[in-house]
């Protein structure tokens, strides 16, 4: 129901929406179906609306199919709906009916892509060496990955995607932070660091974003990543400078009582 994007292309989605009322999602629901039936469509497929700050809502588009983030609806709602895209096309009886849906949790979904964060999202090719996706419960990964395997640069860049479910929206955070902190893809560029970093934005974590917020989460992990990495190299300039000949003690006199700290001061 919620996703954040950049350039049409989904990153994080989620159902259902943190920040929609009961009933705005009720209007959602019966505008999505009524469209349906005035079209006479008949099998799975995504109605796609855009709500405004003043909680208005407007109609985007009709995908006539199944979508990357169908699975977040499976959780919730605990249908399968490949099985009943299938029931449709053997011209079978739907098993239930619009009143027997109901919906349970929170569920999160993360795509992972083979892109540079840092290079405005560019994709990455190259030999993927190794991944290893951890067996966590209540977490579900899609992915057709073998290794070693060439990624090319001849089609999407996306690699896996992963899913989530929780009681609630902050226990889906949590597993699904838990999981990416685990998981291990080396060989290419991907957006796991990013991803790990935006599950803790505030913006995400209030669930308050919105069609512009990934470029905003994108200047904060830049910022703070490139601060992570000049501390990482001043401590490795210290360490370096600790362990090279010219930190060596040198032959000359000390002050008279100098503690550790104050001789490595003189010294310099």
């Amino acid at each position: 129901e919620c996703s954040l994007q950049r350039s049409n292309q989904k990153v994080l989605e989620e159902a259902p929406a943190a920040n929609l009322s009961q009933y705005l999602r009720s209007q959602l629901y019966k505008a999505a179906r009524t469209l349906m039936k005035a079209i006479k469509y008949n099998s799975v497929g995504t109605v796609e609306f855009i709500v405004t700050p003043d909680q208005s809502f407007y109609f985007l588009e009709v995908n006539t199919r199944l979508q990357v983030e169908h699975t977040v609806t499976e959780m919730i709602t605990g249908i399968d709906l490949v099985a009943l895209q299938l029931h449709i096309a053997q011209h079978q009886q739907l098993p239930l009916s619009q009143n027997e849906i109901t919906q349970q949790g929170h569920a999160i979904e993360c795509r992972i892509y083979a892109e540079d964060t840092h290079n405005n999202f560019l994709p990455s090719s190259g030999k993927l060496l190794l991944h290893q996706a951890p067996h966590l419960p209540f977490t579900r990964i899609e992915h057709s990955l073998a290794t070693p395997t060439n990624i090319t640069a001849l089609y999407d860049p996306m690699l896996s995607k992963v899913c989530a479910f929780g009681t609630s929206r902050p226990d889906a955070l949590q597993r699904m932070a838990h999981f990416l902190k685990r998981y291990t893809l080396i060989g290419l560029t991907t957006n796991l660091p990013f991803l790990r970093y935006a599950l803790t934005h505030p913006s995400i974590m209030r669930g308050m974003y919105h069609t512009q917020s990934i470029a905003l989460i994108l200047a904060d992990f830049i910022s703070t990543t490139s601060e992570q990495k000049s501390m990482t190299i001043k401590h490795l300039s210290a360490l370096a400078y600790a362990f090279s000949p010219e930190s060596a003690p040198q032959k000359q006199e000390k002050p008279p009582h100098a503690s550790a700290w104050k001789q490595r001061q003189w010294r310099r």
